[in-house]
């Protein structure tokens, strides 16, 4: 398959199955580091990377976008 906008609906997709997951932890059998991991996917995704995933559509942008993302996630 050629590279193109696939793969950051195939990132949605893995981080959309955590955060089920994470909703649904009581009906599986997660180890401890399992669950920690689904955990910190789900927090990462709702708390970031879902604002930066919305706005990479605008090309012009996407120097200030990058950049702020990085500011978000270091502090």
């Amino acid at each position: 398959m050629a590279p193109g906008a696939m793969h950051r609906a195939r990132w949605m997709s893995k981080l959309l199955y955590c955060v089920k997951i994470w909703s649904f932890r009581a009906q599986f059998r997660l180890t401890a580091r399992e669950e920690s991991a689904v955990k910190e996917m789900s927090l990462f995704g709702s708390l970031l990377y879902t604002k930066a995933w919305t706005m990479c559509s605008n090309p012009a942008a996407a120097p200030t976008n990058d950049l702020s993302f990085l500011k978000m996630a270091k502090s």
